[in-house]
């Protein structure tokens, strides 16, 4: 099974992205801000699949987090969430503007992780595919 690791300073954010991923077949698992998000990468980043993360938070921002956990994983697919719509995402991310609808999740979860499989670095992504998406409606 796909396991995300959500990374949002805002606990109503986390929770709903944690349903929406749920809903999708995902397994999450949140942090609250990168440190958090980094401390858990070190423990858990060999069952995490996916890391989406704002990139403004308090304690350690969301470019912070992805330098660090790049440092761990350099193939982790990220995508970056931020409400600032001029905010410049990190290399080899995938950005997801706030607020989004579940059809925007899933497109950004399915592009992040279809362009990690074609990097020659990633061995880390399952053959297999999640269970599929309920139908939008």
């Amino acid at each position: 099974m796909f396991r995300v690791l959500v990374v949002d300073d805002d606990s109503s954010v986390r929770c709903v992205m944690a349903q929406m991923l749920g809903a999708l077949g995902y397994d999450v698992v949140t942090a609250r801000n990168g440190l958090d998000a980094l401390d858990l990468f070190c423990w858990e980043g060999e069952t995490i699949h996916l890391v989406i993360t704002d990139l403004r938070m308090p304690v350690m921002n969301g470019y912070e987090a992805v330098d660090g956990i790049r440092k761990l994983d350099r193939a982790i697919p990220i995508v970056c969430t931020s409400s600032d719509l001029s905010a410049l995402c990190p290399p080899d991310t995938v950005f997801l503007s706030k607020p989004f609808t579940l059809a925007a999740m899933q497109d950004c979860v399915l592009r992040a992780l279809m362009s990690a499989r074609s990097a020659p670095l990633c061995s880390r992504i399952p053959e297999t595919r999640p269970t599929p998406p309920r139908p939008l409606r």
